[in-house]
């Protein structure tokens, strides 16, 4: 047998680990999930050998091979486990897709990886066990605010994990699950959409991709966490001693909150800080846990805390009075766009809108170190757009603030910050486009 086939037996014997592994308790959500992104593939390989001259040859027909080859192992590795109308669908072929996932399938996957070659070539284990926990919708973490109940509904919820579950067995990237729930279309007709609501007869996801772009961040990093919790808890069964510790991506955009909890370490079943018991702390939240040992130190290697420089309000010299900017050369509450008077290389009118808006702050959802519930608070929200609508490329520059002036000098400063980043933006664009 060649290499190829030793490194493909290798990956399916890791599939099949997996789904041995997988309790009884998900089987019933995760195998649906398992036969409906089987469909999918076998239904767009069809569609590409069909509307592609050489499709069979190009290195995407590979990588629906290689899903549908690991989708088919965990299948039958399931065995006896799959309902028996489950398996009936999955014995209707249709055509040369068909063909391929039922009977020649391994040996196209190795007959390609050879073509490839390299690390292109080769394949890599689905996370099913991943997948599988999404298929739990009574997991979600949307159903843990009862904002997000009401604008979706448990219903919604449990289609929306169930899609996202199929995103990850067919190894779709964070773009291409947003772009699930986009055609999914999501909640309609009057949303809240947090300090307003909106008629959206299309579906929300459709309307504002942003909203399907948090849900897939917040929800697959959530059971990322969740699944390394599980792990460090059955590793702690065999080897008593290990600690969970908070990794916060240290950058211009990390949150206060996050900053905080940073290099954090606690008891495997002890919360953090703010009560998380694992990241996320919030939607869009980047951070995740990661093991620790006492004999480790403290784990927090990253230096003092404390929200960064440009976050925080500059402290008065000794004997000076503090100096705070004239109101009158601060951004106004409310939300204001700002046209930069420039072009995109699609020819849309770049923009940055600004937000501050007070709110009484509710504890739980979002919840910065020191503010209480009922507290009047500030919030700031700066984001780039095109032809006036949000563009979700550049990362939101957002936070929250006790004191209205501190808010509305930080949407000054982030204001400045996206329209100088956005036109040197544009500008590159434009000379690439040129150079073409």
């Amino acid at each position: 047998m060649s290499a190829v086939h030793n490194a493909i037996r290798g990956v399916l014997d890791q599939v099949a680990s997996q789904a041995a592994a997988l309790p009884e308790a998900v089987l019933f959500e995760f195998m649906p999930v398992l036969v409906e992104a089987h469909h999918e593939l076998r239904r767009d390989l069809a569609r590409w050998l069909r509307n592609i001259p050489d499709g069979a040859q190009r290195f995407t027909a590979q990588q629906y091979r290689q899903a549908l080859l690991q989708i088919r192992t965990a299948l039958q590795q399931l065995g006896g486990k799959v309902p028996v109308e489950l398996m009936k669908s999955l014995a209707r072929a249709d055509g040369r897709a068909g063909a391929l996932a039922l009977d020649h399938l391994e040996s196209q996957v190795a007959q390609f990886s050879k073509l490839f070659g390299g690390r292109q070539g080769l394949m890599a284990a689905l996370p099913f066990d991943r997948a599988a926990m999404l298929s739990v919708g009574k997991e979600a973490r949307l159903l843990r605010y009862q904002s997000s109940v009401t604008r979706y509904g448990a219903d919604m919820v449990m289609d929306i994990r169930r899609q996202l579950a199929i995103g990850v067995v067919r190894g779709e990237t964070f773009s291409g699950m947003t772009e699930r729930l986009a055609r999914m279309g999501g909640p309609k007709g009057m949303i809240n959409m947090g300090r307003s609501s909106e008629m959206i007869s299309e579906g929300l996801f459709k309307r504002h991709r942003y909203w399907a772009e948090r849900i897939v961040r917040t929800e697959v990093l959530d059971t990322y966490n969740q699944q390394e919790h599980r792990a460090l808890l059955e590793l702690e069964k065999d080897d008593p001693g290990w600690k969970k510790r908070w990794d916060a991506t240290m950058d211009l955009r990390v949150c206060r909150i996050c900053r905080e909890l940073d290099g954090e370490v606690r008891e495997l079943h002890e919360k953090f800080t703010g009560g998380y018991d694992r990241p996320p702390a919030h939607p869009q939240c980047r951070c995740g846990i990661t093991p620790w040992r006492p004999e480790w130190g403290s784990g927090d290697v990253r230096g003092p805390k404390g929200p960064p420089a440009d976050l925080a309000p500059a402290k008065p010299t000794p004997g000076a009075a503090a100096a705070k900017p004239a109101p009158a050369s601060l951004p106004p509450m409310g939300v204001q766009h700002h046209d930069l008077g420039v072009l995109d290389y699609k020819g849309r009118a770049v923009g940055v809108r600004s937000q501050v808006t007070a709110y009484t702050h509710e504890k739980g959802h979002y919840n910065p170190k020191g503010f209480k519930e009922g507290q009047r608070a500030f919030a700031v929200d700066v984001r780039t757009t095109r032809n006036g609508e949000m563009f979700n490329r550049m990362s939101p520059r957002v936070g929250r603030f006790l004191d209205e002036t501190e808010a509305r000098m930080f949407a000054a400063r982030q204001l400045e910050e996206v329209k100088a980043a956005e036109l040197k933006r544009v500008r590159l664009e434009l000379a690439k486009k040129a150079k073409k």
